[in-house]
């Protein structure tokens, strides 16, 4: 290209392409913008000290793999990155399926995430003609098959209307109209929540007979008789006993780690969610929150729905 860039797009993971790549462009192309893409959800673009806004910083699970963090790690150098652009799970997988079937380009979520990217801050600074501008594709679809690609995973993670249930008369109805199907949290001990400060040693001690568990920001005991109360917006994430274990042996966390290194998204949902978005739903996910006027009020798994659902002869 004759040295004649104008901006390039990295989608940030770990920190090691783009501080490479921000280091060389900078010695060879010093007028080419590094531009770093960190999804919502991870904190690696907030903690830029050029942009200042460390105290914006808000991390929650998101579904893109492979790019953002919850922490900043070591090998990542913000001095050669210009400025960075946000992009949340939707923009990067419906780009990326886009990519796909227009480009013919068999790549992934962290792919469409660069892309989007790039998109979204061209138009923003108004970049147009007469620039020239390089998007790096960071991954292959050869992992996702099973998921941005999947129907059924599509219904879940971007709230697709249309399910496969809803050729069955129980698909359209809430899951309030049928609270025999899950358990009442609140009656029950505080064994489904777990604080995010917890050392991972002490979940195995006393959680590990869970499947998952909700991680909180607090639970508020309300009394002996009512157990634990929890509001829906402090639910921030799940854990799942057999993941935390599969880390372990891979030193992905370690014993003395906070549980919250091992969180995905929760879902907390409205108890007017209907029976065939969750039907749906637990074909990825062990166990959801239902909740009402922003407190949890039962827990609803995998194991139990169909069974039940099966029992009700709807």
């Amino acid at each position: 290209m004759d040295h004649d860039i104008d901006y390039i797009f990295v989608a940030t993971g770990t920190g090691g392409t783009i501080t490479g790549v921000a280091q060389k462009i900078k010695e060879m192309i010093p007028k080419c913008k590094v531009i770093g893409v960190d999804p919502y959800g991870s904190l690696l673009a907030e903690s830029d000290p050029k942009l200042g806004k460390e105290s914006e910083r808000k991390v929650f699970s998101y579904q893109v793999e492979g790019i953002g963090y919850d922490f900043v790690p070591d090998v990542l150098k913000y001095s050669n990155i210009d400025d960075w652009v946000k992009v949340n799970d939707l923009e990067s997988f419906s780009t990326a399926r886009k990519l796909i079937s227009s480009e013919g380009l068999l790549c992934g979520g962290s792919s469409g995430s660069c892309v989007a990217g790039a998109i979204q801050y061209c138009k923003k600074h108004k970049i147009g003609k007469g620039k020239r501008v390089v998007v790096i594709l960071p991954d292959s679809l050869r992992n996702y098959l099973s998921k941005f690609l999947d129907s059924d995973w599509l219904t879940v993670f971007h709230h697709q209307l249309n399910t496969k249930y809803d050729k069955f008369p129980w698909s359209k109805q809430p899951v309030c109209m049928y609270r025999d199907l899950y358990i009442d949290s609140n009656t029950q001990s505080n064994n489904w929540y777990c604080d995010a400060s917890t050392d991972v040693a002490i979940y195995l001690k006393h959680y590990s007979d869970n499947d998952a568990t909700f991680i909180t920001q607090d639970c508020v005991p309300t009394n002996a008789h009512t157990g634990v109360c929890v509001r829906a917006d402090s639910v921030i994430g799940v854990v799942h006993t057999n993941e935390i274990y599969q880390q372990l042996s891979t030193n992905r966390i370690h014993r003395n780690d906070c549980v919250q290194r091992s969180m995905r998204k929760a879902y907390v949902l409205h108890s007017s969610t209907t029976l065939g978005y969750l039907a749906t739903l637990f074909k990825y996910e062990a166990v959801v929150a239902i909740a009402e006027d922003a407190v949890v009020v039962g827990i609803l798994s995998h194991r139990t729905f169909f069974r039940k659902l099966a029992a009700l002869n709807l």
